[in-house]
């Protein structure tokens, strides 16, 4: 079906939309912008603002975190794309207001607001290595606690360093209502101890340990493999875990494209255990 809605003449051009049962697209005849066409278009055909046109659609650029990068990020206010050349570097990347970050499996993503200029996120990993390099990613109770505590512990140091508390009331307010936790495989549930219970891997010791930081012990554990938020209320995106084949399972399947962020700490979780040669002691 064709629809052709003709402009007052001082406008001299007309807008046209094919619409079909599976698809839209629309076409703007004039030697006016097509920019003022479309949003013409948008009043005169009634079609609501939202809708996306895949010939203007630009990824998203957000401030992306590699495994093992922490951060306390700040926002400046965000300009028209084509101011962006004009802003100095560092200040273009603070313009993002979009964070994020991909490749968990047994890692923990975690982003929250502390307020509306500022976020914390961090893509935590555990090397939890034996000393004759066997990796171990189920941990028995003892090893757990370990990995537990080192989590918590560099969660509080790299808050005192920034000049935040998750014990002050606004900011507490801002995690209760932003927090984002995110690990696709805290357990293996393939495998069962003793009491028949799924084995317990790093990321359910490192969620814990962000859970006890925060006095937060009930907190859920998405299962999704990364995530992208737009910091001040945006809803979260999130990427499926490994069992879901129906959605993009990159950030730029999403409409998403990373911009690698510099201010950064690298944590990465190096507990000492046991040789397994003492395992049998």
């Amino acid at each position: 079906m064709q629809i052709t809605k003709r402009l007052p003449k001082a406008y001299t051009y007309a807008v046209r939309a094919n619409v079909s049962e599976n698809s839209f697209s629309l076409g703007v005849f004039s030697p006016a912008t097509k920019l003022l066409g479309l949003h013409l278009a948008v009043s005169l055909l009634g079609i609501h603002p939202a809708l996306h046109f895949a010939q203007d659609i630009r990824p998203i650029k957000y401030r992306h975190l590699n495994e093992g990068d922490a951060a306390t990020l700040h926002f400046l206010p965000k300009i028209h794309p084509a101011n962006a050349r004009l802003v100095p570097q560092p200040y273009a990347q603070e313009r993002l207001q979009h964070v994020g970050t991909s490749g968990l499996i047994t890692c923990v993503g975690v982003y929250f607001a502390i307020d509306k200029k500022t976020c914390f996120i961090t893509h935590i990993n555990a090397d939890t290595k034996r000393p004759e390099g066997e990796t171990r990613l189920i941990l028995d109770e003892a090893e757990g606690t370990i990995v537990k505590d080192m989590a918590r512990d560099l969660m509080k140091k790299h808050a005192e360093a920034h000049g935040w508390s998750p014990t002050n009331p606004r900011t507490r307010m801002n995690i209760l209502l932003t927090l984002v936790m995110s690990c696709p495989e805290p357990i293996d549930s393939s495998l069962v101890s003793a009491d028949m219970q799924p084995m317990r891997q790093t990321g359910y010791y490192i969620a814990q340990g962000v859970r006890e930081f925060l006095n937060m012990p009930n907190r859920a554990l998405s299962s999704t493999s990364g995530f992208v938020v737009e910091h001040r209320g945006g809803r979260p995106v999130f990427l499926p875990d490994k069992g879901n084949d129906k959605l993009p399972s990159t950030l730029e399947g999403h409409g998403y494209e990373a911009v690698p962020e510099t201010g950064v700490e690298y944590w990465s979780i190096w507990p000492t255990f046991r040789s397994l040669d003492k395992d049998s002691d």
